[in-house]
């Protein structure tokens, strides 16, 4: 399993049950702010999750993102949370995107 980034770049090699060992990397956020960023693959490399935990902006907490395809691969999926480190700040903020690929058709209704 290759991973690649700005300043990091390495093999990584599975553990003796073929998992592997999630490795966090410091990145710059959009943000300026140095966080601690983890990714890997879930559902047999169907849905690519990635973590950054140590946010302070936004009353502090972790961002989690899930990115898969639906529809026979036309439909780009991307869910993104907030996970408050404070859960009396309210409920974890998310929302969800989908694309369509370009050239591909979408019913959306009744197929009565």
């Amino acid at each position: 399993l290759k991973t690649s980034g700005s300043d990091f770049d390495t093999t990584m090699v599975p553990n003796a049950d073929g998992s592997y060992d999630h490795t966090p990397v410091k990145i710059l956020t959009a943000d300026s702010e140095k966080v601690d960023a983890t990714s890997w693959w879930e559902n047999d490399g169907t849905v690519h999750v990635s973590w950054t935990q140590g946010v302070n902006r936004y009353g502090g907490g972790s961002f989690e993102s899930r990115r898969y395809l639906e529809n026979n691969g036309d439909v780009y999926v991307c869910e993104s949370i907030f996970r408050r480190d404070n859960k009396a700040d309210g409920p974890d903020p998310s929302l969800k995107w989908k694309f369509l690929r370009e050239g591909a058709t979408f019913f959306v209704g009744s197929s009565k």
